[in-house]
């Protein structure tokens, strides 16, 4: 109950006009994550139920609702999903719930609150993007006027363009804090010896094919005009997202080949986050391997003599 209650005030220190409030209600699931890792199911769900219900005392009913759905309710869902696992066919190792498949159902949330906001957002002049394209200029009018100039055609069409992705920026960000926060939690679960789960190898991350055919009607769909176009593209940069994952776990496999491999590591997410645009490379690596077997055929060099195995474990 501490755990939840505590949750829901760093959610709300997002209403605070100060930016490193941001960074405490980006950090407001970790609390979530952490019981649910170290104590189970039961626990997170009355974590999630407390927080809620102080997000209500201590803000309003709106706050409650949206604490509930983009905090508590994915927390639960994926701490639930986390902790599932099965007996492997000879009854000698515990199999958990796949990473990939955790990923998967985090896109697939983050789509259905988009369509939600669609939805809601479809009774107003024009809908959700002719609102935050609205929004956005006359941000860019208001700061203008302080500076007694006028915004120029070329920043009013930057503007236009960028709320056009602003939906999918929203969603990438609320995945990747749920993503962020559901490692840390289980880092330090395991750190102090609570964990209920096992950390997962990003290695070994796949996600399930039946993703593939979803982005494939989402890029076929991004093609058409107007609302569907990029309502299409907006979900297929979603589903996306959990390529960017497998992608990584080819690259550290890839990695695991050379003596050097943390510098080489290290070097990589430095690029990548100073560039960005190398993230789309680590998606397509991602959808590669599970048609040409990437990850297969990278094993299979790591069990080979040449490259420092023996046996199929690595030499230290």
């Amino acid at each position: 109950m501490g755990a939840g209650a505590l949750s829901a005030l760093l959610y709300l220190t997002v209403q605070w006009p100060s930016p490193g409030a941001l960074i405490l209600a980006y950090l407001s699931p970790l609390l979530l994550y952490l019981v649910g890792f170290s104590l189970g199911v039961t626990v997170v769900l009355i974590a999630t139920l407390t927080g809620t219900v102080v997000a209500f005392l201590a803000g309003s009913w709106l706050d409650a609702l949206a604490y509930a759905i983009l905090n508590a309710a994915p927390a639960a869902v994926l701490v639930r999903f986390s902790l599932m696992s099965r007996t492997s066919a000879n009854g000698q190792a515990q199999i958990w719930y796949p990473p990939g498949q955790l990923l998967t159902w985090l896109a697939a949330g983050a789509s259905l609150l988009f369509m939600a906001v669609l939805a809601w957002t479809s009774q107003n002049e024009g809908g959700l993007w002719y609102g935050l394209e609205n929004f956005m200029q006359s941000m860019v009018q208001t700061f203008a006027a302080t500076g007694g100039k006028e915004p120029t055609d070329q920043l009013q069409n930057a503007v236009a363009q960028m709320s056009s992705l602003l939906p999918a920026m929203v969603g990438v960000s609320w995945m990747t804090m749920h993503v962020v926060n559901g490692l840390l939690a289980l880092g330090l679960a395991i750190r102090f010896g609570w964990n209920l789960r096992p950390a997962a190898d990003i290695a070994q991350l796949q996600v399930p094919k039946s993703l593939f055919y979803a982005l494939a009607i989402a890029l076929a769909s991004a093609f058409l005009s107007d609302m569907m176009g990029l309502m299409a593209r907006t979900i297929a940069i979603y589903l996306l997202y959990p390529y960017i994952f497998a992608g990584l776990g080819i690259v550290h496999l890839g990695a695991r080949l050379v003596k050097a491999r943390v510098a080489l590591l290290l070097i990589f997410y430095l690029l990548l986050f100073i560039l960005g645009w190398p993230l789309i490379l680590v998606a397509g690596l991602g959808m590669i391997d599970q048609w040409a077997g990437l990850r297969r055929r990278i094993s299979g060099l790591r069990s080979h003599p040449e490259n420092g195995q023996d046996n199929g474990q690595e030499k230290e």
